[in-house]
């Protein structure tokens, strides 16, 4: 008897609402131009950039983190392939690098691509 064939599985991909992925986007958009050793933008930076592409809602620096935060809690613990939350006995990831993991994962599995950069574009940038 011949073994079964294995089927390709794709990357899995994350559910993102569509504030998450333009957020996401504003915030990895190094990433998505696949720049060498990419940085996430700022949190202050990715509110000034959101509140010119949304004026009509309130962007803050606080606001970015709380929703980044959310959304590392949400997916934290759902066979994501990078960490996403501080592990206080090891020491790390911390800082920025919790960010990193994020970004580096949602572009790894196809969640973010490089033509979401257009939803930059779309909403006026």
């Amino acid at each position: 008897m011949l073994p079964s064939p294995r089927r390709h599985r794709g990357p899995d991909r994350w559910p993102l609402d569509d504030d998450e992925r333009l957020l996401l986007v504003v915030l990895g958009q190094r990433y998505l131009l696949y720049e060498e050793e990419p940085r996430p933008l700022s949190y202050g930076r990715a509110a000034e950039q959101l509140r010119y592409l949304r004026p009509e809602e309130s962007w803050s620096e606080r606001k970015v983190e709380y929703r980044i935060e959310a959304v590392r809690r949400r997916l934290h613990g759902t066979g994501f392939p990078h960490p996403l939350m501080h592990d206080t006995s090891a020491g790390r990831p911390s800082g920025n690098s919790l960010l990193h993991n994020l970004l580096k994962g949602l572009v790894e599995s196809t969640t973010l691509v490089p033509p979401d950069l257009d939803l930059m574009e779309e909403d006026g940038l």
